[in-house]
């Protein structure tokens, strides 16, 4: 069993966005701090401009997406924050700290 694994730049603004290919497909994705929530949330949108994913939260350590069933829009994965150091307990409700110390993938099994 083979995994692709592409990590997803984070940065320290409080929005932005970029498009990056996952599973072959051209995807935009939108950040930004959501200050009522107190967290960082995500968008992910077909080049079209299609909804994939709308509002969803960072999560440290957990499988984000993981149980939506989204192969009907080509994505089978799901993403992972992880912190850079295993070690470090940093909080990622703070709007500084997922850019500084934490690393964003997309992780998705590879066809056999």
């Amino acid at each position: 069993m083979s995994f692709s694994i592409t990590e997803l730049p984070l940065y320290q603004d409080t929005f932005y966005r970029y498009t990056i290919n996952l599973e072959g497909l051209q995807r935009t994705f939108n950040y930004y701090w959501n200050e009522r929530a107190g967290a960082w949330h995500f968008d992910v949108k077909n080049a079209d401009g299609t909804p994939v994913i709308l509002g969803q939260a960072l999560v440290a350590q957990y499988p984000i997406v993981v149980d939506y069933p989204l192969k009907s829009e080509s994505m089978t994965g799901y993403f992972l924050l992880l912190p850079n150091n295993p070690d470090t307990r940093m909080d990622p409700l703070e709007s500084s700290v997922v850019p500084q110390f934490f690393k964003f993938y997309y992780l998705y099994q590879l066809p056999e």
